[in-house]
């Protein structure tokens, strides 16, 4: 399957959990202007969707994890060793806040496929690899089970992606990550401007209802 192709099946919920063997066939370059539109326009839709500031758009990063979701899926359908062989380091800064950003465009739907290794074998290549993905990504990986060294520090030194981490750990119930108490914090922030909109909403409630003819 091409990566557009991929990436658009991912979005659409339309991906088989398991693929067919591919063996070791070509897939789209990373640079391709197909996909660099779809990871653009992707990127817009997100934005839309949240009301807070984000990092720019770093397009390599974001390439670079649907290469590697795509390398993940595609293992999942041949031998164990094959998604081992296709890893590769992303091109991007790590300790920028943009990159996790970016990434996490595509690899926020690594969930889906974790829980489709789940049912391998616990010393898997495959479960392996999304043992590092999931360690490398924490906006990612929140609610995956068994997720160690987390460090959030890119995400938390940005506003827009640190509520956007609070939230998605609130949405998934990811306990775990909360043990950090930085993150615990930034949960209890979003929390309380929860709690003050919803008092918000329940005092015009109230007056309306107070106004209603008899």
């Amino acid at each position: 399957m091409e990566l557009v192709a991929f990436l658009s099946a991912l979005q659409s919920r339309t991906l088989p959990a398991i693929p067919r063997a591919v063996g070791n066939s070509p897939v789209s370059e990373p640079n391709d202007r197909n996909l660099a539109d779809a990871l653009r326009n992707l990127d817009q839709a997100v934005r839309l969707d949240r009301p807070e500031d984000l990092p720019e758009l770093d397009l390599a990063a974001a390439a670079w994890a649907t290469e590697q979701l795509h390398a993940l899926w595609s293992s999942l359908g041949e031998a164990s060793d094959v998604a081992a062989s296709r890893e590769t380091h992303c091109p991007s800064d790590t300790s920028q806040s943009a990159t996790h950003f970016s990434v996490d465009l595509v690899m926020r739907h690594l969930p889906f496929l974790a829980a489709r290794a789940d049912s391998l074998a616990a010393n898997d290549a495959r479960r392996q690899v999304v043992r590092r993905l999931a360690a490398s990504w924490p906006l990612s990986s929140v609610g995956i089970d068994g997720v160690d060294a987390i460090d959030a520090t890119p995400l938390l030194a940005h506003d827009g992606l640190r509520r956007t981490y609070a939230e998605r750990i609130l949405r998934r119930r990811d306990a775990s990550r909360q043990q950090d108490d930085n993150v615990q914090l930034a949960v209890d922030a979003v929390i309380k401007e929860h709690r003050a909109f919803a008092t918000e909403v329940l005092a015009v409630h109230d007056e309306l209802i107070k106004q209603r003819p008899q």
